[in-house]
This record gives C-alpha cells, sequence and structure tokens, in this order.
C-alpha cells in the first residue's frame, strides 16, 4: 500500500505512529521515496524487525536512535558546506562529463583508425609504432583538455 504522506499512514496503521514513522524516516528505512510517498510493504518489514525498539521508549532506546539521527544530520550538512564550497560533485555531473569525454574520444578514434591505413603503408615498423603512439596521445589527451575546461 502506497501512502501519501506520513500523516496518511499513521491514520491508517495504528502500529505506524508519527513518532515512529519519524524515527524510521531518520534511519533510512526503507520505504520512504524521494516525492515523499511511503511504501508500507517495504516499510513493515523493517517496522516489525525493530518493533521493541522503536516502541520501547526507554531513555536508551530513544537516545540510540537519535544519535543515529544526529550522525547521519551531521554527514548531510557537511556534504552541503562541501557542495556550496565546490568540493563535492555530484554524480549525475560526474556520469554526463565523462560520457562527453567518451563521446569525444570515441569519434576521434574512428577518424583516426580510417586515416591511419592510408598513412602507414608501407611505412617501417618503427614509424608504424611511432605514428600509433601519436594517435594514441592525441586521443587520450582529450580527457586532459575536456578536464582543464570542465566547470562544476
Amino acid at each position: 500500500m502506497i501512502y501519501n504522506s506520513m500523516k496518511a499512514l499513521a491514520n491508517a496503521e495504528p502500529a505506524a505512529t508519527m513518532a515512529i514513522l519519524r524515527m524510521a524516516k531518520g534511519l533510512n528505512a526503507p520505504g520512504f521515496n524521494i516525492n515523499g510517498t511511503i511504501n508500507y510493504k517495504l516499510l513493515e518489514p523493517w517496522l516489525k524487525e525493530r518493533k521493541e525498539e522503536l516502541e520501547d521508549g526507554s531513555s536508551d532506546s530513544l537516545q540510540y536512535y537519535k544519535k543515529e539521527i544526529a550522525k547521519k544530520d551531521v554527514v548531510l550538512r557537511d556534504l552541503e558546506i562541501q557542495k556550496r564550497k565546490g568540493n563535492y560533485l555530484e554524480p549525475e555531473d560526474v556520469k554526463a562529463f565523462l560520457n562527453k569525454v567518451a563521446l569525444s574520444q570515441n569519434a576521434l578514434f574512428i577518424s583516426r583508425m580510417k586515416e591511419l591505413p592510408v598513412k602507414l603503408e608501407g611505412k617501417k615498423a618503427a614509424d608504424i609504432d611511432t605514428a600509433l603512439k601519436e594517435v594514441t596521445h592525441e586521443i587520450c589527451s582529450i580527457f586532459s583538455k575536456e578536464l582543464s575546461q570542465w566547470k562544476p
């Protein structure tokens, strides 16, 4: 069952109180979606497994979960600071950059491989080796060139 909010889930499932749901979300329990919906089918086994700890209400149990949530908050805040300082790269940005470099290298590689047979015809082994090294260097230098121009 998919619920649109923690409140809707808490109203429908008596075992899932708002306090328990907040702790579960803070501990990255499964079933909490980015869009705010909650897949109770995924969350329910996790809640059942930790039912006693979550409902215990003892200061030890609550303190443990509060500490875990606080640790995760510190990590998230640190990531946000690193992003703002420019010391953190979004995985999507890195992937897009590497795809761009790969496409550039691929295009150059294909064009150079088409030219090489004519250029190398009748050449000695040493000249062929030199020509291949030059082409390889040219292809690999695309990465350095693109990297120097990249602005994350």
